[in-house]
């Protein structure tokens, strides 16, 4: 079956961007703003843990990955519901924490 998915990637400066590329070029991948594509990918179940499994391998398959590679994937699951993890590498500190008013409450226990 046919899904549509978003990748949201960042490879660094020395990532392997002409496979990524070839990737999404290769799957008709609709430019969604600066490191971010929509594509539809070929998938055995409609199943996010399937979509997530089939998607990195599908990747890893493509585009050589290093270790500081990052790679997240958002998908509708069967149920409507918007879901997303890094295919590979983590969560760092947004660049825009600090920026906002928020009230900080510090409390010391002593």
């Amino acid at each position: 079956m046919k899904k549509w998915i978003m990748i949201n990637y960042d490879l660094g400066l020395k990532g392997d961007y002409q496979n990524l590329y070839r990737f999404l070029d290769n799957h008709d991948a609709l430019d969604c703003g600066n490191s971010n594509a929509a594509l539809e990918i070929e998938v055995s179940e409609d199943n996010f843990d399937i979509i997530y499994e089939e998607t990195k391998e599908l990747i890893e398959s493509e585009i050589t990955i290093s270790n500081n590679d990052r790679l997240y994937l958002t998908v509708t699951d069967s149920s409507c519901q918007m879901r997303g993890r890094f295919l590979f590498g983590t969560r760092k500190r947004a660049i825009w924490e600090g920026y906002g008013n928020k009230e900080t409450f510090q409390e010391d226990v002593f």
